[in-house]
């Protein structure tokens, strides 16, 4: 029985002087996301603070955390658009 070798024709790209390096963006995503997940775990600290000098009861406390929660869903409608129009609009890369 013969093992045939089949090659693929996607090339791998390798790390040559003249290519874009992606380390800045992944800093900068790194940092984002760093930030955003002390913001969101500084949220359940800060409600108890807000229910005591706002003198909330618990019921209105807890809507702090509720409009927190959803502007992630009400801002990504407008922001699932934007990145459609964006994506239709650039050119595609032909290798």
């Amino acid at each position: 029985m013969a093992i045939n070798s089949v090659k693929s024709s996607a090339t791998i790209r390798s790390s040559t002087p003249g290519s874009i390096s992606y380390a800045p963006a992944l800093a900068v995503l790194t940092t984002l996301f760093f930030i955003w997940g002390s913001l969101t775990s500084l949220n359940d600290v800060l409600i108890p603070f807000a229910q005591h000098v706002f003198t909330l009861n618990l019921a209105q406390s807890m809507l702090i955390q509720t409009a927190f929660f959803l502007a992630y869903f009400i801002i990504s409608l407008p922001a699932a658009k934007i990145i459609t129009l964006i994506g239709r609009s650039r050119p595609s890369r032909s290798s």
